[in-house]
């Protein structure tokens, strides 16, 4: 019982001594210094990995996500040693487009003659973020808390092209553009957390918070082509429905177990 006891006590007081030293054997700091930058990732699936690992499960695999359903990319910069900016950023376009071959309707044309019908999807996604993060802590294990903010902007849309033209194509209507309603965000949000480090510059942070967040999205529009027989006209309506919400919770945006790379 007494070796148990001495063996215990030695491996707490090994674990005691090496927690508290901060430097390498080349004198590099385990914690981050003034001018470092960090860029952090969702820490769960390394945790799944090895856990799996442990248990013998097949097919394990480890990807590096984001750390919040807005793909934000997340990074901080300190500006001395216990205190760092942090910033969130999204900046997205993207858009698709497809193609299908119609006949031909043009007076003269040939029977197997055909023109291009175009449909493009495009959408944005725009989120930035910056706040402030005070460290407290002389050892490996730190504790961390302040405060930020998050605005963010979205939208998508389908627009239609027609290889002919309106009067070709005879009475009626069709598509030109139809837009969703522009989306709007705004949060807030104050946090605290701790972060251990594992090994130089690399820590691993638990973090939750108190957040405000407000979401707003307005009525789409659709853009239609009209011929009567005679004239040719664009027609612009609203409708749908617009939504709005406002939430204040804990960890309304984001609550994590962060993986954190210094440099």
């Amino acid at each position: 019982m007494k070796k148990i006891t001495l063996t215990i006590s030695v491996l707490c007081l090994s674990l005691f001594v090496f927690a508290q030293d901060l430097t390498t054997k080349k004198g590099v700091s385990i914690l981050p210094t003034t001018g470092d930058w960090a860029i952090g990732f969702d820490g769960s699936p390394l945790f799944n990995y090895f856990g799996n690992a442990f248990n013998n499960s097949a097919g394990n695999s480890f990807s590096v996500n984001f750390l919040d359903s807005h793909q934000t990319i997340y990074g901080k910069y300190f500006t001395d040693d216990n205190t760092a900016y942090r910033a969130q950023i999204r900046i997205g376009f993207g858009g698709d487009t497809d193609v299908n071959e119609v006949s031909d309707l043009s007076a003269g044309a040939a029977v197997d003659a055909v023109v291009e019908n175009k449909i493009t999807d495009s959408e944005r996604n725009i989120i930035l973020g910056g706040g402030i993060e005070k460290r407290k802590g002389n050892t490996r294990l730190q504790g961390v808390y302040g405060g930020e903010g998050m605005i963010g902007f979205g939208g998508s849309s389908t627009s239609y092209t027609y290889g002919n033209d309106m009067t070709d194509q005879g009475v009626g209507s069709r598509n030109i553009k139809s837009k969703n309603g522009s989306t709007f965000m705004l949060g807030a949000r104050a946090f605290i957390g701790a972060e251990y480090f594992i090994c130089p510059k690399v820590s691993v942070a638990v973090e939750y918070g108190w957040a405000l967040v407000f979401e707003s999205t307005g009525y789409g529009t659709t853009t239609v082509e009209q011929y009567d027989g005679t004239v040719v006209e664009e027609v612009e309506t609203s409708g749908g429905s617009k939504s709005s919400s406002f939430g204040v919770d804990t960890d309304n945006t984001q609550g994590s177990i962060r993986l954190m790379l210094h440099f």
